[in-house]
């Protein structure tokens, strides 16, 4: 089954020579971010047309598998192979937290509204939610 979509695309970027894993918009429209195969994260800034940067914690034993953004919050989620979830301040790109709590691959991530909570998931069969305390932008 093929849907018909009416419209020409917006636009589109090759970001990786592999496969695409995942991909997340924030609610406020301003960035996109790919997981791909075997490489960070790729931050793409809101007109699509060039990357703004990566998410990465320059460990290359670690392989990203799904992220969420924390809209409004300036900040990323970036679940991993290893069980990881890491935190990221997308204005620095800077790792700022790890949870540890799954031991298998992180499957899915999101965030509550006004991301107060963050929610994983992971081939080790359990969803586990995160009370999150983000700074406020001045």
């Amino acid at each position: 089954y093929q849907r018909r979509v009416h419209g020409e695309p917006h636009g589109s970027l090759r970001v990786a020579g592999g496969a695409i894993h995942s991909v997340a918009v924030d609610s406020e429209g301003r960035w996109c971010a790919a997981v791909h195969e075997g490489g960070p994260v790729v931050l793409i800034g809101v007109q699509f047309v060039e990357l703004a940067g990566e998410l990465s914690t320059g460990d290359t034993y670690e392989h990203p598998t799904t992220v969420a953004f924390a809209s409004p919050s300036p900040y990323a989620a970036v679940g991993y192979r290893n069980g990881k979830v890491k935190l990221f301040h997308l204005d620095t790109r800077a790792w700022t937290w790890t949870f540890t709590e799954h031991i298998a691959q992180v499957t899915s991530l999101a965030f509550r509204e006004c991301a107060t909570q963050l929610l994983s998931a992971s081939d080790d069969g359990a969803i586990v939610v995160y009370q999150c305390a983000f700074p406020h932008r001045n």
